[in-house]
């Protein structure tokens, strides 16, 4: 909220993950807009995933020792496979919208977006 305080609503755009997820193409027009990019400008393929690993490409780790960071990791982090995330049970479900339900409707009016589906 604080953004919105300090500068006029205009020079604010919020996107939510579901508006990637549905038509990454058509955010990134929005957002071309939205700065005034030349619209005739085409960006590479939006559809490529850069860094799916999640793995450094930082030159410094590259300096390291050859496999100094991945045996450190090792350590800390737990394999994948290791990790198991039950599903959450519909009374957790229940307590978390009742918990954000007045922060979800705020944003709802601030943004001024449908959010009544983060509610069920």
């Amino acid at each position: 909220m604080r953004y919105f305080d300090l500068f006029d609503e205009r020079q604010i755009k919020v996107y939510l993950y579901e508006d990637l997820v549905a038509d990454a193409a058509g955010l990134v027009s929005d957002i071309f807009r939205f700065l005034d990019v030349e619209p005739t400008f085409e960006p590479r393929n939006i559809s490529v995933r850069y860094n799916v690993s999640g793995a450094s490409t930082s030159n410094r780790f590259a300096r390291l020792r050859p496999g100094f960071v991945r045996r450190m990791a090792r350590r800390i982090v737990p394999k994948t496979s290791d990790l198991v995330v039950p599903p959450v049970s519909e009374q957790t479900k229940h307590a978390l919208i009742s918990l954000y339900r007045e922060d979800i409707l705020e944003l709802q009016n601030l943004l001024g977006r449908d959010l009544s589906s983060w509610l069920q």
